[in-house]
């Protein structure tokens, strides 16, 4: 178990001096003092790792508005790898905003309308229609509100604030399992209407950032911590991840894929990063349970501790399933949307998806512990 250093706290004009102990079958009212620190702690990671979000999406929008301006080879490619930490922040931020307590009010609503299978016939021409989509639609203006308006007069995957919508925009069509979407910068350059093609991408890169922005409420969110105690964040904060990898990559996203045999239900449909965004997703998850970095002059405890405390063999079996589920991410061999098509890439699959369950069940057992 993680011991406790000596720290001292000042809480209610009274200095309360913890130090280290064993806390064997213990009520839960009796984890006051380390539900606290989890509150500081991980308010703060959210945080950081919202800015970094936010920073790296200001990044690619400058990008994408600079090979808009100047259509060229080298800006098109640094465009897409710009969008790659663009896009592994974000979809790492869904869980933040996947329940109702203290984290929702930092992200909004904003992020419901990025899980959906897109409608990428509603942005461009696919191989089945060369002259669909707004791209094509000469009709419709390609200012904010013109884009945005047509959002919301279609139906749930015709978006054009999604991050997939610029996914699409720079790899284009995925039609072949073994490779990503085969769009090259000559269709920003010599191919029907790309100059609105161009002005398509500047504009709802734009709309994607700013959308972003408006739904990080900073204000409401440390607000909220301040009248929130350290069990009901670490509870919301419980429940944000365990519906993360439950209902969201389990049954949305894995389970619908392999069920369907639908690449659309990918993280990344376009770029074939879907593979790279589940072991990055992972990654997430242990940082998170045992957060490796420390804060000068703070108590080192995280939620594995916690975990350890309340339930030791459940946090062995939680730790065991997050490792043995990278593994299976790392072993795949084949990008996602030839695994969903594959005998031996589906049980691969499978298995996450039912790891994925796992760890949302022991999670849910922790907060009926915690409450």
């Amino acid at each position: 178990m993680k011991t406790l250093k000596t720290s001292f706290f000042l809480g209610l004009g009274t200095l309360v001096i913890m130090t280290s102990c064993k806390k064997e079958g213990l009520e839960p009212s009796r984890y006051t003092l380390e539900l606290e620190i989890i509150k500081k702690q991980y308010a703060a990671i959210v945080e950081n790792k919202i800015d970094a979000m936010v920073d790296s999406m200001d990044v690619f929008t400058k990008s994408a508005a600079d090979f808009a301006n100047l259509p060229i080879a080298g800006r098109f490619n640094y465009a897409r790898n710009k969008f790659y930490p663009a896009q592994r922040t974000f979809m790492a931020s869904l869980m933040y905003a996947s329940n109702s307590g203290a984290l929702s009010s930092l992200t909004g609503g904003f992020m419901d309308r990025n899980v959906s299978n897109l409608n990428y016939g509603f942005i461009d021409y696919t191989a089945g229609n060369s002259g669909s989509g707004i791209v094509n639609n000469t009709t419709i203006n390609l200012d904010y509100g013109s884009l945005i308006l047509a959002e919301q007069n279609g139906v749930a995957e015709d978006r054009v604030s999604a991050i997939q919508c610029l996914e699409f925009l720079l790899w284009g069509e995925d039609l072949y399992t073994a490779s990503e979407g085969q769009r090259t910068h000559f269709d920003y350059v010599n191919t029907a209407n790309y100059e609105r093609r161009k002005t398509f991408l500047h504009t709802t890169s734009g709309i994607f950032s700013s959308l972003l922005k408006n739904g990080i409420d900073k204000t409401s969110y440390r607000a909220k911590l301040n009248t929130e105690s350290g069990r009901d964040f670490t509870i919301n904060f419980i429940n944000a991840i365990s519906n993360f990898y439950g209902k969201f990559l389990a049954e949305e996203m894995i389970g619908k894929a392999v069920s369907t045999g639908n690449e659309g239900y990918e993280l990344s449909p376009f770029a074939d990063q879907t593979n790279y965004l589940l072991v990055h997703l992972f990654n997430e998850l242990q940082y998170l349970m045992q957060h490796e970095d420390t804060f000068e002059g703070e108590t080192e405890y995280y939620l594995m501790n916690l975990f350890e405390d309340v339930d030791a063999q459940r946090a062995e079996k939680l730790k065991s399933l997050i490792n043995e589920t990278e593994t299976l991410v790392n072993g795949i061999g084949m990008v996602f949307d030839q695994a969903i098509l594959n005998a031996a890439g589906k049980d691969v699959l499978n298995k996450v998806k039912s790891n994925c369950t796992q760890i949302s069940d022991i999670l849910q057992q922790y907060i009926v512990d915690l409450r």
